[in-house]
C-alpha cells in the first residue's frame, strides 16, 4: 500500500513539474522574433535608413504585438491560434521593416534631395 501511494505521488510530481517550473511560460520563438525585429528597427534608425514617422509607426506596431501577446497570455498560455496570429503579425512587420529600410525616405534626406541641393551625381 505504501509503495502504491509513493508511486502515485512520484507520478503526480513528475507530471506537474513542468507546469510548476515556469508558470509564465511564453513562446520563446515569439520573444526572439520580437527582439530581432526591434534590433532591426533600431539599427535602421541609427543608420538613418528610417525617417522619424516610419520609426514611430514601426515601434508602435511592435508595442501592439507585445500588448496582444500579454493579452493572450492572460490565461497562462498561448493557444495555437493565438501563436499563429502573433507569428503572422511578426511576419508582416518584418516585411514592412525590410521595405521601409530600403525605400527612398531617409532620416537625413537623400544625397540628391533637399540636404544637398547643389549636387546632382
Amino acid at each position: 500500500m505504501k509503495a502504491l501511494i509513493g508511486l502515485s505521488i512520484t507520478a503526480l510530481l513528475a507530471v506537474s513539474a513542468p507546469a510548476m517550473a515556469n508558470p509564465g511560460w511564453s513562446d520563446r520563438a515569439i520573444d526572439q522574433r520580437q527582439e530581432s525585429v526591434a534590433f532591426r528597427i533600431e539599427r535602421g534608425w541609427r543608420s538613418g535608413e528610417l525617417s522619424p514617422p516610419e520609426y514611430r509607426r514601426l515601434r508602435q506596431e511592435l508595442r501592439d504585438i507585445a500588448r496582444d501577446e500579454h493579452h493572450f497570455m492572460a490565461d497562462g498560455r498561448l493557444s495555437p491560434r493565438e501563436r499563429d496570429h502573433l507569428h503572422a503579425r511578426l511576419d508582416h512587420l518584418s516585411r514592412v521593416v525590410q521595405a521601409e529600410r530600403h525605400d527612398v525616405d531617409r532620416r537625413y534626406g537623400s544625397y540628391n534631395g533637399p540636404a544637398y541641393p547643389g549636387r546632382h551625381y
